[in-house]
């Protein structure tokens, strides 16, 4: 099955408050805010890790960055997105595609989770949320003690 995936232009002004680019993106996407995380990141090169805009100073300068280099697919958003409709099932949009994560069963529609035995990147940024042990979340074959007993 393939992955889809949902991009769309917001025009950020330069000044824009972090709270007004989430009003924005909520707003695209066409979410409801209510009982939702959202975590937005850039990637400033291609071997590095994401960088998250959580405040005013990292948003000004990642609008800074993109006002300085002319290709406009340059330092694009990943927008992760949780929200919950109970105590353990999960919506997650990351970057485009959308999820449904439940911690319970340790499943998540990628199918990822509970091929490999531990959680997928969308399992990860819930049990991030709910500030549980990711490690809780693995399956007893792919945890410490299962391969020190082996």
């Amino acid at each position: 099955m393939g992955r889809s995936f949902l991009a769309f232009g917001i025009l950020v002004p330069f000044g824009c408050k972090c709270i007004e680019l989430a009003d924005m993106i909520i707003s695209t996407l066409k979410i409801d805010k209510r009982d939702l995380s959202l975590k937005i990141d850039y990637v400033s090169h291609i071997e590095m890790s994401l960088i998250r805009i959580s405040n005013g100073s990292s948003l000004q300068f990642y609008l800074e960055l993109k006002h300085r280099d002319i290709c406009i697919t340059t330092f694009a958003l990943h927008i992760n997105v949780v929200s919950s409709s109970n105590e353990f099932l999960y919506e997650v949009i990351a970057d485009g595609t959308k999820n449904i994560v439940d911690l319970t069963r340790m499943i998540c529609t990628c199918n990822q989770f509970q091929k490999a035995g531990v959680p997928c990147q969308r399992g990860l940024a819930v049990a991030g949320e709910k500030k549980d042990q990711r490690y809780n979340y693995c399956s007893r074959y792919n945890t410490k003690e299962t391969y020190l007993a082996t």
